[in-house]
């Protein structure tokens, strides 16, 4: 298993609740079994600490990825994610 915490702030005016999240290839392709462990809502005017977790697959290999987290009509992207 790989996982990536990153506190994400939200500036806006309203909560943030993430739908989807990512960790793509150089090429794009998503990988599976990734979802996030704990607050999927960051709270307005507030910070969340978010963990990424991936769970373990033949596909998960050592390399670099970039972690997408979506919902409510924004995105987050964080690049050059990378797994040792």
């Amino acid at each position: 298993m790989a996982a990536v915490k990153v506190r994400v702030a939200d500036n806006a005016g309203e909560a943030w609740a993430v739908e989807e999240v990512q960790f793509l290839t150089k090429d794009g392709e998503a990988l599976e079994g990734v979802r996030l462990s704990g607050p999927a809502v960051v709270p307005a005017h507030k910070s969340e600490l978010l963990h990424a977790v991936v769970a373990p697959s033949e596909r998960m290999v050592p390399g670099t990825y970039t972690l997408r987290l979506m919902g409510s009509g924004r995105e987050f992207v964080l690049e050059n994610v990378t797994f040792k």
